[in-house]
């Protein structure tokens, strides 16, 4: 009797499970405008006051490839993960965007890192809000939307502000972003630094 339960459970769970197709990464899905950096490049130039100049260099670019999958009620979720380090600074910037592959929705979470501190973000139209935390973590950015900002020599109208809180785990002060720019510029100690385009 028993093995004729196992054996009805094992047809049973079989029958269940449905082949499904997960598409690969999308790069023109709506959350990629909040990416550190759309365009995906390897290495960007970022300038001070002073005109010296420092580069940062894409050190990890992983994305969710086509796959077929066995499962019983189970969803596709697309990720890109990105790692960038300016090497000379000793500076790590991390991001993550995912969202759900087997839906028809805009809707997409996101993930933004610096050095040692890292936090969930929401994507809205226009700007970005931090997750709600659990109780035992704390919040990592102090998050606002600026009408305008000169950096270096530039102005640049509606732009996040992500401001590190605690300033003890990482060098970085300020990240600025624009949608489908990514990052425009940063604060790093008292020297603040402008992408080249």
């Amino acid at each position: 009797m028993k093995k004729l339960i196992i054996i009805l459970t094992t047809l049973l769970t079989l029958n269940g499970c449905q082949k499904i197709e997960c598409p690969a990464f999308d790069f023109n899905h709506p959350i990629n405008k909040w990416h550190w950096f759309p365009d995906n490049d390897a290495k960007y130039d970022f300038v001070d006051a002073d005109l010296k100049t420092t580069e940062l260099t894409q050190t990890k670019f992983e994305f969710n490839q086509f796959e077929e999958r066995k499962c019983h009620m189970c969803a596709c979720f697309s990720d890109l993960n990105a790692h960038y380090n300016f090497l000379d600074l000793g500076i790590q910037l991390r991001s993550t965007l995912s969202y759900q592959s087997d839906v028809n929705s805009d809707e997409g979470s996101l993930y933004f890192g610096i050095d040692n501190i890292g936090s969930p973000f929401d994507p809205k139209e226009s700007t970005v809000s931090e997750d709600e935390v659990e109780n035992y973590e704390s919040q990592e950015f102090d998050i606002s939307l600026l009408d305008t900002l000169i950096i270096v020599d530039s102005t640049y109208l509606n732009v996040t502000q992500l401001a590190v809180l605690d300033t003890t785990k990482t060098e970085v002060r300020k990240v600025w972003i624009i949608p489908h720019s990514g990052i425009i510029g940063l604060k790093i100690s008292n020297k603040v630094w402008k992408r080249r385009k």
